[in-house]
Parts: structure tokens; C-alpha cells; sequence
């Protein structure tokens, strides 16, 4: 996949991404949530991420969540990173350290 791919599958996360990475949850993970699960399953085959989840919103309609857990994490952190800034950049550099600090993929979490 080349760049524009890349800088496009960061700003699609930052526009309608969730990072949960609060102390004392257990599970830590990235999720994007979308009504239409055509665009969900693209970034899942294409990027090869994640898990697709589909549930009930409070009205009714269903949604659906591609989940990032894990080493899904890792390697969507090693794809968009470099092309996200600001507050999102700093919640995922933040998610990776708390998962792989031994890592070398990432900046400092309070260098944002």
C-alpha cells in the first residue's frame, strides 16, 4: 500500500476512531465504528486488521466495529502513525507504549 493509502486510513481514524486505553480497563484497543460495513470490511481485507463486530444502537440500528487488539494494534500504529498529529497521535502513541514499551516504533507518549 503506498502513502496516500496510509494517510487516508489515518485521517478515515481520526475522523470516526476510538482509542480505549484508560488505566484499569483490561482489554485495551483501537475500534472504528460505521453504520455501512462495506468500508469496514475494505480496511479489514485490505490492511488486514482487526475483527468485524456488528451490534445494536440505542434507536435500534445496527452498527458495526472493526476492533483492533494486540499485534493489530502494533502494525495500524506502524501504518498511520507517521501521518496523524495532535491529540488522536498522542491517545495511540500513548495505547502503544502502555502495550509494547520495549518497542522502538513509536515517540515518547508525552512527546505530542
Amino acid at each position: 500500500m503506498n502513502e496516500i493509502d496510509r494517510a487516508w486510513l489515518a485521517g478515515f481514524f481520526e475522523g470516526d476512531g476510538t482509542i480505549r486505553n484508560d488505566s484499569g480497563v483490561k482489554f485495551k484497543y483501537i475500534v472504528i465504528s460505521q453504520k455501512d460495513v462495506t468500508i469496514l470490511k475494505y480496511i479489514q481485507k485490505v490492511y488486514q486488521l482487526g475483527d468485524l463486530k456488528s451490534f445494536r444502537g440505542y434507536q435500534g440500528n445496527t452498527y458495526w466495529r472493526l476492533w483492533m487488539r494486540g499485534s493489530s494494534v502494533r502494525k495500524f500504529y506502524e501504518l498511520v502513525r507517521p501521518y496523524m498529529q495532535g491529540y488522536k497521535a498522542h491517545q495511540l502513541d500513548r495505547l502503544s507504549f502502555s502495550l509494547f514499551p520495549d518497542a522502538d516504533i513509536y515517540r515518547s507518549p508525552d512527546s505530542a
